[in-house]
This record gives C-alpha cells, structure tokens and sequence, in this order.
C-alpha cells in the first residue's frame, strides 16, 4: 500500500465487494478524494462522511482500505 497523507488527493482504483451494512456511502472507482484521516491501513475521506454505526470492533465510521487508492496526479 502506498503511504497517504492527512489532505492528500487520492485516486479511487478499486470500488468492487465494499458491503453497505448500513447504507453508507462508499467511494466510486475513477472519482478522487481528499483524505480526512488514516486509522490503521484504511482511510477516511473529506469527501465521504458516513454516520456512526456499531461494527464488530465497536461504534465507528466506516473507513476504506488504502488498497483501493492511489495517490492523484
């Protein structure tokens, strides 16, 4: 996985198997996003703000793995 940085512009390459368990807003393969915050390996992005929803781990918004972007040109 490429390293992100907190603003940067990011390029969705893989929008394929996200599961909505709540309806959230998922990104779209070809748009690009700015990311908000890195949790773990995944990112959370300006662009998508989902609500609070209880997942196995615990009460969280839903974050995407780094390994559906790339860094935009």
């Amino acid at each position: 996985m490429a390293k992100f940085k907190l603003g940067q512009r990011v390029l969705c390459t893989n929008d394929t198997g996200i599961v909505r368990l709540y309806g959230e807003t998922v990104p779209v393969k070809g748009r690009t996003y700015t990311v908000r915050q890195i949790v773990g390996d995944c990112l959370r992005l300006n662009e998508i703000v989902n609500q609070l929803q209880p997942y196995e781990t615990g009460v969280a918004e839903w974050s995407f793995k780094g390994s559906r972007f790339k860094p935009s040109r």
